[in-house]
């Protein structure tokens, strides 16, 4: 995000430093819902914090928290910012919006279930389902081309 300078007060004229400091609050909102986008896409909800995020905008935490009120609400704005007019997240305007919402809850569930899928196939689980645990996440590697 490119660095935006307060406007001088010496020549401040009322409600240009209000000008500024709105300007500036949508820069880091938009920052924060294009880092969470991409950040849940690749890595689920579950493995992804809101430090993450933070790190990924670049933003503090405490600015995230100033936006949203929880990690769960960052989603539904990513989620909401795909039927906005000029959305910020990635976004293919001939395709349909609900579609491109749909993919990327998928994409963030797909990658929260193949943490607990690699965890189970880790550890020394050595039941039937073992097979399927390792079928699907191959199956899965493929459908997102990792």
């Amino acid at each position: 995000m490119p660095e935006m300078k307060a406007p001088d007060n010496k020549r401040n004229v009322p409600g240009k430093l209000s000008a500024w400091r709105n300007a500036r609050r949508r820069e880091s909102h938009r920052a924060i819902l294009v880092a969470a986008h991409q950040e849940f896409s690749a890595r689920g909800f579950q493995s992804v914090s809101v430090i993450d995020i933070a790190k990924a905008a670049p933003v503090s935490t405490a600015t995230i928290y100033k936006h949203f009120t929880s990690k769960e609400m960052l989603v539904a704005a990513v989620v909401e910012e795909f039927f906005e007019p000029e959305p910020c997240v990635p976004f293919n305007a001939k395709q349909d919006r609900n579609e491109q919402a749909y993919a990327f809850l998928s994409s963030m569930v797909l990658a929260d279930a193949r943490v607990l899928m690699s965890d189970l196939v880790k550890q020394d689980y050595e039941g039937p389902a073992l097979t399927a645990f390792d079928g699907w996440l191959k199956a899965s590697a493929k459908r997102l081309d990792i």
